[in-house]
């Protein structure tokens, strides 16, 4: 008998995992594209998004384990 102690539902899981992995490419092309703002002290939109992510993963694993 096993017994699983966290076991999400895969759907949500891998439709999350699918989300971020998509998110985070964006997140990396608009960092590059964005070189100039790196270089200086302002804050950028892909910390934004970086926080968005971080927050949508807490909200998914919360689904994937509640269904």
């Amino acid at each position: 008998m096993a017994f699983h102690l966290l076991s999400g539902s895969p759907r949500v899981l891998l439709g999350l995992a699918v989300l971020l992995v998509a998110w985070a490419t964006y997140v990396v092309r608009l960092m590059l594209a964005q070189e100039e703002a790196r270089l200086a002290e302002s804050n950028q939109a892909s910390w934004t998004h970086m926080y968005l992510m971080s927050f949508a993963l807490q909200i998914g694993f919360a689904a994937a384990y509640v269904t």
